[in-house]
C-alpha cells in the first residue's frame, strides 16, 4: 500500500465549486484511508453546514483571521470559534506550515 507523506489539502473555494461532486469524491478518498484538510476555510464561501456535510479531518483557518490575532478583537473571536468547532466536531483544527 502506498503511504502519503502529508494530508491532501483542498481550498474551500474549490470545494464549492460543485459541492455535490466534491463531497463524493472526499468520501471515496476517506474510504481509501486519506486524512483531508480544508484549507483557507472562512475566506469565502464558509458554511458551518459544509463542516457537517463534507469528509474532512482538518480545518485550516484562513490567514486572513489569524493576521490579526492579538491586534483585532474581532479576529481573536472568530478564530477562538473556529477552533471551537472542529474541536467539537470530530476535525482538529490545522496550520500553514
Amino acid at each position: 500500500m502506498c503511504s502519503i507523506a502529508t494530508d491532501p489539502e483542498i481550498t474551500e473555494s474549490t470545494l464549492m465549486q460543485d459541492s455535490e461532486v466534491s463531497e463524493n469524491v472526499l468520501a471515496q478518498l476517506r474510504s481509501l484511508g486519506v486524512r483531508l484538510a480544508i484549507d483557507d476555510f472562512g475566506r469565502e464561501h464558509s458554511s458551518l453546514s459544509y463542516l457537517k456535510r463534507l469528509p474532512a479531518d482538518i480545518l485550516k483557518i484562513d490567514q486572513s483571521f489569524v493576521k490579526g490575532l492579538g491586534e483585532d478583537p474581532r479576529d481573536t473571536t472568530i478564530v477562538e470559534a473556529m477552533i471551537s468547532l472542529p474541536t467539537h466536531s470530530g476535525l482538529r483544527p490545522g496550520q500553514k506550515v
